[in-house]
């Protein structure tokens, strides 16, 4: 997956950097981000998947990654989660009705972002809340602003009406950045082929049929994607 490759090559030039897993499903990430990161706040708010998490936690051992079984939005509110039951992907729900296209599951805790980090400042944040990326930003402000981490986030239809809605990209996101889609590799090479993603810059977020992931680096970090294939 060119996605983990890219982490761990950004987490690997850090120095224990301090990690948000806001979406963090069944764990993936969180679990691969531990083992560079000095410690990973994994957020999930659906109870069923943040069990497995923590079950998967202990399992593997790691004592490094703290749950936070809430999402992270622009103020504090119980909130609808929208969830397709029969569909196997049980990472699909969304706080967005128009993103899941399905029935509501229940009400869960959402906090202003800001309000929770306090004094907690991330050098690197994954995101991946199935159209709800935006909002989650937007109360992440003052906390983005101070520390200015590196993010890698899901774009879909549904995110990029909302960072539409909220006046693009750069009224979100309180730094100076590049953003740089992840795309994977060119296939010319076949068998040679030894590159596992390559970063495409773009100047924005567009909705397309197929969601896709961008990486945002302010200037000062751009160190940690120094040496990774860019075109």
């Amino acid at each position: 997956m060119k996605e983990a490759a890219l982490i761990a090559d950004i987490l690997a030039k850090m120095d224990k950097p301090v990690v948000f897993d806001i979406g963090a499903n069944l764990g993936a990430h969180a679990l691969s981000m531990s083992r560079y990161a000095d410690i990973v706040y994994a957020f999930e708010p659906f109870d069923p998947l943040a069990n497995r998490l923590e079950e998967q936690i202990r399992l593997n051992g790691f004592d490094n990654i703290r749950v936070h079984r809430f999402g992270l939005g622009n103020k504090d509110e119980n909130k609808t989660y929208y969830l397709d039951e029969t569909s196997s992907n049980s990472g699909t729900g969304s706080f967005i009705p128009e993103h899941a296209d399905a029935t509501a599951a229940g009400e869960f805790p959402v906090r202003r972002g800001d309000d929770w980090a306090n004094d907690i400042r991330p050098d690197f944040i994954k995101i991946d809340v199935e159209g709800y990326e935006g909002i989650a930003l937007k109360g992440l402000s003052n906390t983005l602003a101070e520390s200015r981490p590196i993010i890698l986030m899901e774009v879909t239809q549904s995110s990029s009406k909302v960072f539409l809605e909220l006046g693009g990209l750069a009224n979100v996101i309180p730094f100076g950045f590049d953003v740089y889609e992840i795309i994977n590799p060119s296939a010319f090479l076949g068998l040679f082929q030894t590159e596992r993603y390559q970063l495409k810059k773009r100047t924005e977020v567009i909705p397309r049929a197929v969601s896709y992931n961008v990486l945002i680096v302010p200037p000062e970090r751009g160190v940690a994607i120094e040496g990774l294939k860019r075109v």
